[in-house]
Order: structure tokens, then C-alpha cells, then sequence
């Protein structure tokens, strides 16, 4: 039997961190765009790296509420 309540919690955990994972790779990419041009601002440099470690973490999380999402909804 499919409990509604946890199937809509689910898919709007699942949605909120496929936005942030959407958000954070376009904002990897423009990192990546601008320090292809010359040397990169150190700045800029630890900032895609600490997107890189979230970005890392997020995609972990957003597969495990994919998951469960799934699972919940058969």
C-alpha cells in the first residue's frame, strides 16, 4: 500500500535537491567558463572548489531521495 503523505514528501525532497544539484552545476560551468580565460582569480578557485565538494555531496543525496522515491511510489 502507498502511504500518499510520504510519496509527496519524498518527491519534494527529491525536487529541492535536483534544483540545488541543476543550480550548482551552472554555476560550476560559468566558474569553469570564466577561468578558461587567463589565470584564475584564486577566489574563483575556491569557489569551484568548495562547489565541487557540495555538488559531490548534494548528487549523493539527491540519488538516495531518488531512490527512496521510487521505491516508495511502486
Amino acid at each position: 500500500k502507498v502511504n500518499l503523505d510520504d510519496v509527496i514528501r519524498l518527491d519534494t525532497e527529491r525536487l529541492k535537491l535536483q534544483q540545488e544539484v541543476e543550480s550548482l552545476r551552472a554555476r560550476r560551468n560559468e566558474l569553469s567558463d570564466s577561468m578558461g580565460k587567463g589565470k584564475p582569480d584564486p577566489a574563483l578557485i575556491a569557489e569551484a572548489k568548495t562547489i565541487k565538494e557540495k555538488l559531490a555531496e548534494l548528487e549523493t543525496a539527491f540519488e538516495a531521495a531518488e531512490t527512496a522515491f521510487f521505491t516508495e511510489f511502486k
